[in-house]
């Protein structure tokens, strides 16, 4: 015993070995957790994004643009956004498994606290209005990022699948004076038949979203009023807009 110790001792002054200071200790075992934090912090903004679009979005007009539901709400999610999600998943696994106590846990403990870490995160940035913050962001920044995604507005742009959205101009007996999101103005008309959700408020100003088909170069027919912030009870309001002037 007493020559391994010795032994020890006369490599450790052959090797000329000095115990590390303690910051330094402190610092390489908390640097293990940045790739962990890091990862769940972007893939946090990512689910957030992700989030917002999809809330922003109307999942139930499969029926008005005439596809089977499951190829339309494929087309809705935003790839974008998931993909990144989904890798930063996997970098934040293998950040975690390298912190000092990460062996210590199974897989699918680990996979349960990324995830967790990430909806929750994710979830408090969504809500605090940051997802949509960095989406209008990057459409600013990145100008092929449009394409990549489907908003709010592009899915009510659509004329010619029977989808129509702008500012309202002006109401007239049978039809409404519409201005889409490029600065074209519409002229929509309506019959009595027409529906009209509860929360739609048919004054100049107004924006609404319009379901029905396009009749011309600037002429759309709608069968439907929504308002421009959510959906409203489904509810037939025959003669709702037939008392309103211009």
């Amino acid at each position: 015993m007493k020559n391994l110790i010795a032994d020890t001792i006369e490599k450790i002054k052959e090797k000329n070995i000095r115990p590390e200071p303690r910051w330094k200790y402190l610092a390489k075992k908390y640097s293990n957790w940045l790739p962990f934090f890091a990862a769940v912090l972007f893939g946090a903004a990512a689910f957030s994004v992700a989030y917002f679009l999809v809330s922003e979005l109307d999942w139930d007009l499969y029926v008005a643009v005439h596809r089977y539901s499951l190829f339309y709400y494929l087309s809705l999610i935003p790839y974008i956004w998931i993909m990144p999600f989904a890798i930063l998943v996997f970098f934040s696994f293998f950040g975690l498994r390298k912190t000092e106590n990460g062996y210590k846990y199974s897989f699918l403990k680990i996979i349960l606290l990324v995830l967790g870490s990430l909806i929750v995160f994710g979830g408090a940035m969504a809500f605090s209005g940051l997802g949509g913050k960095i989406n209008r962001m990057a459409l600013r920044g990145f100008p092929g990022y449009g394409k990549l995604i489907v908003t709010k507005e592009a899915q009510w742009s659509q004329p010619e699948k029977g989808l129509l959205a702008g500012v309202i101009d002006s109401v007239s007996k049978n039809s409404i004076g519409l201005r889409d999101f490029a600065g074209e103005k519409w002229q929509v008309a309506y019959g009595d038949d027409m529906v009209v959700r509860p929360s739609v408020n048919l004054k100049s100003g107004e924006m609404i979203k319009a379901i029905g088909r396009k009749e011309g170069s600037q002429a759309f027919h709608a069968s439907e009023i929504r308002p421009w912030q959510g959906n409203g009870q489904m509810k037939k309001k025959n003669n709702q807009m037939n008392g309103r002037g211009k």
